[in-house]
């Protein structure tokens, strides 16, 4: 089987798990951050994020590119604590539209969000360990 190699690391914390950011530290371990460099069209010299969310429960795991569509990225989102709850998400880049899709990328044409566009913000509600998927046109 050869050399095999693997991380672990103990976190004592006080009451419940969702409180003292368990979830959000086992993703740092396990996904450390990666840093890019590019140039943004808008170049002014405030630092931002790509995308927030202001539900610690919600976790965004990816942004990329659409597979068949352009100027559409694909956004992934989880909820991580097995309970119900509502995320604003806000981007920080020019948004023009969001839509819910599924996971082979294919718009939920049911599925009505409201997406402001001088927040760059949409409001979803998640059911417990649900995955949405958003398809974000830039």
């Amino acid at each position: 089987m050869g050399i095999q190699k693997f991380t672990y690391a103990v976190m004592p914390h006080k009451g419940v798990f969702q409180d003292a950011g368990v979830i959000q530290e086992a993703y740092n371990l396990n996904c450390p951050l990666r840093i890019d460099s590019f140039v943004l069209p808008d170049t002014s010299a405030v630092s931002r994020s790509f995308v927030e969310v202001d539900s610690p429960s919600v976790i965004f795991e990816a942004l990329k590119l659409a597979e068949d569509a352009e100027n559409v990225l694909v956004g992934r989102f989880y909820e991580a604590y097995g309970g119900h709850t509502t995320a604003n998400i806000r981007f920080g880049f020019p948004v023009k539209n969001v839509k819910l899709c599924n996971l082979l990328e294919n718009p939920i044409a049911e599925a009505v969000i409201t997406f402001c566009p001088t927040s760059k913000s949409v409001e979803i509600s998640f059911s417990p360990f649900q995955i949405i998927s958003l398809l974000i046109s830039i």
